[in-house]
């Protein structure tokens, strides 16, 4: 029943704007009675003749998000722009753009829908990024197709095969949340075998590489790159880690290497995000198949790449997924290689000296970590394949801890490893059985003794 008296303004039931703008209010049923009339400006004939009590109440400048009563029961909104990006910032990005971009009146066409600082506030913010010195210039029509442009690139790529996936991200190159859906679904995709090969010959590591560079404050954004490089990285044919096996073949290698390549890159990410677990650990991750190739291996030693290891594991002790990537990356690091080494053997004594003391601390930190512990007894057996780094070993104990793991692992790695480091290191093992019990327990005792 209409109340007699009241002025109804121009409903916008089906507009998102309208529904949030509504709920804002807070006023029940009879919220659909809000005024949709716009203000007149300040100094206007027009202009409503204030009362001293709303003389605070007055039209703000631009920035504003009061609302203004002029009297009741009728409730007036001074639509600024900026009220509005608050306001739509709670819809979902479809409903965002809608509610800006379709006019609901006069007040609403000329502040928002062409308004530059809404547009580009828009493409700016939450999820897209867009570079804001990539935005200046532009029209209002332009900003506006490029925030639609934006959104439909990315409803596309949630579905897309990897060649549409690579096309999609060299049109948007410089949208990070375009980019990260694009990097989302690789992720998904790169599981399969047939899919690696198909985003190899595409040429979308390079793609990926520019990505880490380009966005490289964006640490969520990282983690999905990294997570590519990760499959990018794996030779077609080989499996996770392949430990023991080298010069591993590997397409797109041009892409890794070089200055502005992806292991520089990826070190980058794990130097600019140290105190982010989820980088260091899906950097680890990355490390552990680039170090598969021979060039790429000496690359990252080049580029102190098992320093960075070792600084990950410095700042996240607790950390298990940190601990057993970096341990799964030591592995193959260091492995004697020819060419491979640092340019002073005093550096590489002291490296290696950190790497036995932060495996002997992952491994006492998480010792019922079987996949934890596998990886350590591998890189202290691959340690001990250079000589000159069996006193270090000696020093720092690791017979132990050797023994212990071989004790209560029952993993044919980690019995594999343990026993050949212990003999390697001069440490004779005697197999002894108590009773009729059939586990055999590892005694292990100096050689001298």
């Amino acid at each position: 029943m209409k109340m007699p008296g009241r002025r109804r303004g121009k409903k916008a039931q089906g507009s998102p704007l309208g529904r949030v703008l509504r709920n804002f209010a807070g006023s029940g049923e009879d919220s659909d009675g809000m005024d949709w009339e716009p203000i007149a400006d300040a100094g206007s004939a027009e202009q409503m003749p204030l009362r001293r009590d709303d003389a605070a109440a007055a039209p703000a400048a631009f920035g504003s998000r009061r609302l203004l009563r002029n009297r009741s029961p009728d409730a007036y909104i001074e639509l600024t722009p900026d009220m509005v990006i608050v306001v739509i910032g709670f819809l979902d990005a479809p409903e965002r753009h809608a509610a800006a971009s379709a006019p609901i009146c006069r007040q609403h066409r000329d502040r928002v829908r062409e308004n530059r600082e809404v547009w580009i506030q828009l493409c700016a913010a939450e999820p897209w990024h867009v570079a804001r010195p990539t935005l200046e210039g532009r029209s209002v029509p332009e900003l506006r197709r490029l925030h639609r442009s934006v959104l439909d690139a990315s409803s596309r790529a949630r579905g897309a095969s990897v060649d549409d996936v690579s096309r999609i991200m060299r049109a948007h190159e410089d949208v990070a949340g375009v980019q990260r859906r694009c990097l989302e679904t690789l992720a998904e995709r790169l599981h399969c075998e047939r899919a690696r090969k198909a985003a190899l010959e595409a040429r979308v590591t390079a793609q990926v590489v520019a990505a880490l560079w380009a966005f490289l404050p964006a640490a969520e954004l990282q983690v999905v790159a990294l997570h590519c490089v990760v499959f990018l990285a794996r030779p077609i044919g080989g499996a996770e880690g392949m430990v023991f096996h080298r010069g591993m073949a590997s397409q797109g290698l041009d892409a890794f290497l070089g200055k502005r390549g992806g292991i520089a890159a990826v070190l980058a990410s794990m130097r600019a995000h140290s105190s982010v677990d989820s980088v260091q650990a899906m950097g680890c991750w990355s490390l552990v198949n680039l170090a598969l190739n021979h060039q790429q291996k000496l690359e990252l030693l080049k580029l102190r790449g098992l320093d960075r290891v070792l600084d990950a594991m410095e700042s996240h002790p607790r950390v298990l997924e940190v601990q057993f990537r970096a341990l799964f990356a030591l592995i193959n690091l260091v492995i004697p290689e020819a060419g491979a080494g640092y340019e002073d053997d005093l550096d590489l004594k002291a490296a290696n000296k950190r790497v036995v003391r932060y495996v002997l601390g992952a491994m006492a930190a998480f010792p019922d970590s079987e996949k934890l512990v596998r990886c350590g007894c591998l890189v202290l057996h691959n340690l001990s394949l250079d000589d000159g780094n069996v006193p270090h070993l000696l020093a720092a104990g690791v017979s132990l801890p050797l023994q212990r793991a071989a004790r209560h692992h029952k993993d044919a790695d980690v019995q594999r490893s343990a026993v050949s480091t212990l003999r390697r290191l001069g440490i004779v093992l005697h197999l002894r059985r108590d009773g009729d019990d059939d586990a055999a327990e590892l005694v292990a005792a100096d050689a001298a003794g």
